[in-house]
């Protein structure tokens, strides 16, 4: 078996990516950089979906690549900004 050195799970790869339904909390971190926390008050913001399966908790897997697509893009053909004022 073929051991990753991607610092993300296998299902993170191109070809996992579009069969993942949902995904843990902890795999929901690890996509997102972001602490258990910040996953929880996104799932109870409903900036994330999850689920209950049993006493688990799983987040969409599309729900993340959603919030992904809406998050503002930095520095791309922005005018530099200082103070709040357009430069």
């Amino acid at each position: 078996m073929h051991k990753s050195t991607s610092p993300l799970p296998e299902y993170a790869a191109a070809t996992a990516v579009e069969q993942t339904i949902v995904v843990s909390i902890d795999e929901a971190c690890a996509i997102t950089r972001s602490g258990r926390s910040a996953v929880y008050e996104w799932l109870n913001d409903g900036t994330l979906e999850g689920i209950k399966l049993g006493r688990r908790t799983v987040v969409l897997y599309r729900s993340i690549l959603d919030m992904i697509a809406k998050a503002p893009r930095l520095g791309a053909g922005k005018a530099d900004e200082k103070d709040g004022e357009p430069a």
